[in-house]
């Protein structure tokens, strides 16, 4: 006897196995787009506490002159898909949620103390696994830290 199409139980068959792996592979997704999420604000961070100092002191090099009155942007620029930058004052850079309604990461220049000031606030992501994770990382969910140059 020739076949010449699947059978229905053949069909259901192959649905159910679709659907196993599917249960297995969507979990594992959103755990690596949360991880890409927490990395994006892990790399933000790094490239501030790096770069801002350095920076710093080479902009009084230059210009042989305090850096009081100077902007954020004059030592370093950020850029990125959420990545604001707001030049009241000296100046902030922030991390904003993916609705674009709260700073996950806050830079903002004080230039007459000579500190950069960074706040982390985790409590700003929109789901709680990312807020969760974000704790792994930042156990005190609002950190404000210092630099000074």
């Amino acid at each position: 006897m020739n076949k010449k199409a699947f059978t229905l139980i053949e069909l259901i068959f192959v649905i159910v196995i679709i659907g196993v792996l599917a249960s297995v592979a969507v979990p594992k997704f959103n755990k690596v787009f949360e991880n890409s999420k927490i990395s994006v604000v892990n790399g933000f961070l790094s490239t501030a506490r790096t770069t801002f100092a350095s920076s710093a002191l080479n902009y009084y090099d230059l210009n042989q002159n305090p850096i009081n009155g100077s902007q954020l942007e004059n030592f370093f620029t950020l850029n990125g898909n959420d990545v604001v930058y707001d030049s009241s004052a000296y100046g902030s850079y922030s991390l904003k949620n993916d609705d674009g309604t709260e700073d996950i990461i806050k830079l903002e220049l004080n230039a007459d103390t000579r500190t950069l000031q960074i706040d982390i606030d985790c409590n700003a992501y929109n789901t709680s696994a990312l807020r969760l994770k974000c704790k792994e990382f930042y156990p005190n969910l609002v950190l404000q830290e210092f630099i000074s140059y």
